[in-house]
């Protein structure tokens, strides 16, 4: 976007849709942009501005023009060491003037979060998960925050952030800039993340052997597992890193210990660990082994030094000899063919000026050429120095020469005499210094400890870089690479050469993809301005077919209003019957019943139809299971019945319609004598019945009359109880029995009618409370 008011660029962020109605996620984006417009730091993306206009709430902020680092290792693979340090630098330094002043913690520090500018300036950025220490404290939400791949394992288990946590990410994130790989690698997210608790952290120099050591030391510190153990500031880290770049080993150790996974089952003390009196002096000690070892190889560095300063001063003093050529005094030093770095010159001016003079100082300026690359080789420039000396004395003689014959052909004998002698002496001259130069090749003084036939190949090598097109320079040095791979001073060296090579093919191909990515854009915008007209063509071609879509659309939804219209009246009617059907089942009125389901069973829609249906086969079989004892006659006379009030069971005389007529049978004794029997005869009314005692009457009546398939007579059981209303959990244990289609319909019926038996008994139950009331009783009667 552009701001108008300050006429410069910005980049906007955009809450999605789905998060903008919901007010607490809206309160939490407001104030993390807040959190990062307080912070104004060369090394992160500075916030503009926060708002919300036409409901779209936004975040603005400073443009950036560049790569993230992950589009960068994705596109050319992991960064030189060098590179990478100066990126965790300034990280460093932005985390640490955010910790230092607003006490804020980012959470997410990745490859994505972090771009390099075409300035080369590093910027943090996607500070939307960054949030104040007081509020991390605060907030007891589980929710984790972070990338599985460089989240800190304190994150993971749910315990607050601070800014060894970011120091953890961004140890994570150095790891996979040094080394092309993330630490740790799962089939899944949540793989992965475990295994920053449990798994040991692999050493960079197991993927990239050529890793510094002090730089391992430096991520294995930043990636202890627990916080106590690792750096606690960032100030501390970049002392340490500074150290680090200059090739020495840091001041803070990792130890194994701090390596050990973490014990979940007391993760609370393992997230407070510090280090032990014990470990502070295994790290001392550890210390003082380094230190000694650093003195030993400055020693030995000293050492080196003396020799090579003693080999300057034969060099100085052999130059000073004007009489012998340059490339013959540096032979007299030993033949040493170092590499010299330095800026090329051009051709020199002149002829008897450069004839005299030190050829290995001034890199034989009379014969070079400018090195695209700036780099020399101090033997090639002896060659050239001296080829470029018989050069010039050729061209004297030659020259001395025509001008003895533009004199005329009155010169004396003595004369061509003596030119003629000139002549052989330079060519006697001219064949020994070939001799010297070209056929009495010096020995080759060995570099790196290599023997001197490999020495001779690395000089090849360089030979190439200097003079070779790039691609076959880089050829060379991969060769070279693979060669040499058992002298880590070699390969560094060639390394060194590689450098410059490797950055400006890096550059090409940068610019390459650029073009590329433009052109793309360009297409792409063609394509969106054609297709913007075809948009604009089909707006008008659809405009009667939208016209006609709505009008069809309102007719449905009015046919789907009416329906529902319908479908309302009829859930009502449905609640109706089924609150009806209760009283007059527990009348008996089955028959009555039944009528009242007759205009649903022709009703047009299936539900209600068939739900109809299912009910007058329920009320069928509540009547048949009534059936089984009703209007019986005396089908039954002698069977138990125990009637109302009594605690002796008697007989069944007859059952009728309405009654059921039984006695008792009493003995009668006279002097303990059994003499004859009493019988009291009982009536009782079929609807007085208690429902359990009806129920056991209906199962005994249908065991008397030879009843076999008891899961019919369960089924009828349980549509009986059903359409009474109660004793449902029964009706339901009955219908389970009975299963078929009915009985699964009916078992779908059951709560229901437990809500409208519900709503009948309590309107019952006010009209009981109504009659009190009328009889001025208090709530205690």
């Amino acid at each position: 976007a552009h701001q108008l008011s300050l006429d410069r660029p910005a980049a906007i962020k955009i809450l999605h849709d789905k998060f903008a109605r919901d007010a607490a996620f809206i309160k939490n984006f407001i104030h993390e942009a807040r959190a990062a417009a307080q912070l104004n730091h060369p090394n992160i993306v500075q916030a503009y501005a926060v708002g919300e206009e036409d409901g779209i709430y936004y975040f603005a902020m400073e443009y950036v023009q560049g790569n993230t680092l992950k589009s960068v290792l994705s596109h050319s693979g992991r960064f030189v060491v060098d590179q990478a340090l100066r990126i965790a630098q300034e990280i460093g330094t932005a985390l640490d003037f955010a910790w230092n002043n607003k006490q804020l913690v980012h959470r997410d520090i990745k490859p994505d979060n972090i771009i390099v500018t075409e300035n080369r300036v590093v910027k943090l950025a996607d500070l939307g998960l960054a949030r104040v220490r007081e509020d991390i404290l605060n907030d007891h939400s589980e929710e984790i925050f972070g990338t599985p791949q460089y989240v800190a394992p304190e994150q993971l288990l749910g315990y607050p952030a601070d800014n060894r946590s970011d120091i953890y990410s961004l140890g994570a994130t150095l790891f996979h800039l040094v080394t092309g790989e993330c630490p740790y690698v799962g089939k899944t997210p949540a793989e992965t993340a475990r295994k920053h608790i449990t798994d040991v952290l692999p050493s960079p120099r197991d993927l990239v052997p050529d890793i510094p050591e002090p730089v391992c030391q430096l991520i294995r510190v930043m990636m202890a597992k627990r916080p106590g153990h690792r750096y606690q500031s960032a100030a501390e880290f970049l002392d340490d890193l500074a150290l680090v770049h200059q090739g020495e080993d840091p001041n803070r150790c990792s130890l194994k210990a701090f390596e050990t996974p973490i014990d979940l089952e007391d993760a609370e003390q393992e997230m407070a660990a510090e280090i032990t009196e014990e470990q502070m002096a295994e790290i001392a000690a550890l210390q003082k082994r380094r230190s000694l070892s650093r003195q030993a190889h400055n020693w030995r560095s000293r050492g080196g030094s003396a020799v090579s300063t003693n080999s300057s001063v034969r060099l100085k003093k052999i130059a000073g000899n004007d009489d012998k050529p340059a490339a013959a005094q540096s032979r007299r030093v030993g033949g040493s063919r170092a590499v010299s770095y330095r800026r090329s010159q051009a051709p020199a001016q002149g002829g008897d000026e450069g004839v005299g003079k030190d050829k290995t100082e001034d890199g034989g300026t009379a014969g070079a050429t400018k090195s695209r690359r700036n780099l020399k080789l101090s033997a090639s420039g002896s060659r050239r120095a001296a080829a470029s000396e018989r050069m010039v004395r050729k061209s004297r003689v030659g020259g001395a020469a025509r001008e003895n014959s533009g004199k005329g052909s009155g010169g004396s004998k003595l004369k061509v005499f003596l030119i003629l002698l000139a002549l052989a002496v330079v060519a006697g001259s001219g064949f020994g210094y070939y001799w010297r130069f070209y056929m009495a090749q010096p020995a080759i003084e060995p570099r790196f400890g290599l023997t001197a036939a490999r020495t001779g190949r690395l000089h090849e090598i360089e030979d190439a870089v200097e003079t070779e097109p790039r691609a076959s320079a880089l050829a060379a040095l991969r060769a070279g690479l693979a060669e040499f791979d058992d002298s880590r001073e070699a390969v560094e060296h060639l390394r060194q050469l590689a450098a410059p090579l490797l950055e400006e093919e890096a550059r090409e191909k940068r610019a390459a993809q650029r073009s590329q990515e433009l052109d793309r854009w360009r297409e792409l915008s063609r394509e969106l301005a054609e297709q913007e007209q075809q948009r604009l063509q089909r707006e008008a071609e659809e405009a009667a077919r939208r016209a006609a879509e709505a009008e069809a659309a309102a007719e449905a939804a009015r046919a789907a209003e009416l329906r529902e219209q319908r479908l309302q009246r009829l859930r009502e009617q449905r609640d109706r019957l089924r609150r009806e059907t209760i009283p007059l089942a527990r009348r008996h009125r089955f028959a009555q019943a039944r009528i009242d389901y007759a205009a649903m069973t022709a009703s047009q829609e299936t539900e209600f139809r068939d739900w109809a249906r299912d009910r007058v086969e329920m009320l069928e079989l509540a009547e048949k299971a009534l059936a089984t004892f009703r209007n019986t006659g005396t089908e039954l006379t002698g069977m138990r019945f125990v009637a109302p009030g009594q605690i002796r069971p008697g007989q069944i005389v007859s059952i009728d319609n309405l009654l059921i007529s039984a006695e008792i049978v009493d003995p009668v004794y006279e002097a303990g004598q059994l003499v004859g029997e009493r019988r009291i005869p009982l009536t009782v009314p079929i609807d007085s019945l208690e429902l359990r005692r009806l129920v056991g009457l209906i199962d005994s009546a249908w065991l008397h009359r030879g009843g076999t398939d008891e899961a019919e007579r369960d089924l009828m059981v349980g549509a009986y109880l059903l359409a009474r209303g109660e004793m449902l959990e029964e009706a339901r244990r009955r219908l389970q029995n009975a299963r078929g289609r009915i009985a699964q319909s009916l078992l779908g019926e059951i709560d229901s009618v437990r809500e409208a038996a519900r709503s009948l008994d309590w309107a019952g139950f006010s009209g009981d409370l109504g009659a009190c009331s009328d009889l001025n009783l208090t709530p205690n009667h």
